[in-house]
């Protein structure tokens, strides 16, 4: 490992100083997120039904909402299933379901993003369904997002070993990530997402890491610290997958271990999120 160089005259304010120089300089992938569509053409502004649409949205009369979603035009049950994502009505939910077969796929795709921000799911059976069923690669990712977020705990240990190659190889480690850090524990869900951390993609490897910085206890991958140890001192300088990297090792609570693997990515790193969490860590 990496020996730390934090130099001895570093006072407080000049640590302070070395937190904050570079704010804004350094650009950190985003998480993987599977936005909606929003077709530009679907006629927004010269349509009084998806105008109504809006209109009922910004009410959140999610009734109604759900009664557009069997309207004849494709646009209007797209823009209905969009607004039910806001509105979050979990009575919206077997509606929402039935569109995961509509024959259009922008319709299918929002219809999976709704679906993923209500909060009661009946664990995703139906989500599992269509994707097995799914040929359009965006609207899987769309699917995929959503038993991250919803899906029963057979069902998101279920992506493991099936995602495609990249780009979309993200956005699957991504649901194995938040599946994990809503409390399901795998064997093989954890080892998938710390394997991971030494992908070749960086974005597969901030989503993976996403997972040890975010999950509120190191309990479910304990016994794998030694390898998420080994994928942080491999890193340069600038991997953003440090940043949840570091925060992972303070959960783990070995100063012994970690102690000086931390105090080396607060001195050196290039990005100051990550020496953020490295001091809160310290």
């Amino acid at each position: 490992m990496r020996s730390p160089t934090l130099p001895r005259s570093l006072t407080p304010v000049a640590l302070l100083l070395t937190l904050l120089v570079g704010v804004g300089c350094w650009s950190v992938p985003r998480i993987p997120v599977p936005n909606p569509q929003l077709p530009p053409s679907d006629g927004l502004l010269g349509s009084p039904a998806l105008q109504e649409v809006v209109d009922l949205q910004v009410r959140r009369d999610g009734g109604a909402l759900v009664e557009r979603l069997s309207s004849p035009v494709a646009a209007v049950r797209a823009r209905a299933a969009l607004a039910l994502a806001s509105v979050q009505d979990p009575l919206a939910e077997g509606a929402l379901q039935l569109l995961l077969d509509d024959p259009v796929a922008t319709v299918r795709g929002n219809a999976a993003f709704a679906l993923a921000q209500i909060p009661a799911m009946d664990g995703g059976a139906a989500l599992s369904l269509a994707l097995a069923s799914e040929d359009d690669p965006r609207v899987r990712d769309r699917l995929v997002s959503a038993i991250g977020r919803r899906g029963a705990p057979e069902a998101v240990v279920s992506l493991v070993g099936g995602e495609p190659d990249s780009p979309h190889r993200a956005f699957w480690t991504l649901a194995l990530a938040e599946g994990g850090i809503r409390g399901i524990r795998d064997e093989a869900l954890v080892e998938a997402l710390t394997d991971r951390l030494l992908d070749p993609d960086p974005e597969v490897r901030f989503a993976a890491g996403y997972y040890f910085g975010r999950v509120s206890t190191a309990g479910p991958w304990i016994d794998r610290a030694p390898l998420v140890r080994d994928a942080l001192d491999g890193y340069p300088a600038d991997e953003p997958t440090a940043m949840y990297l570091v925060l992972g090792l303070a959960r783990v609570n070995d100063p012994a271990s970690d102690r000086d693997r931390l105090l080396h990515w607060l001195a050196n790193d290039e990005d100051w999120r990550i020496r953020v969490g490295a001091a809160d860590a310290v």
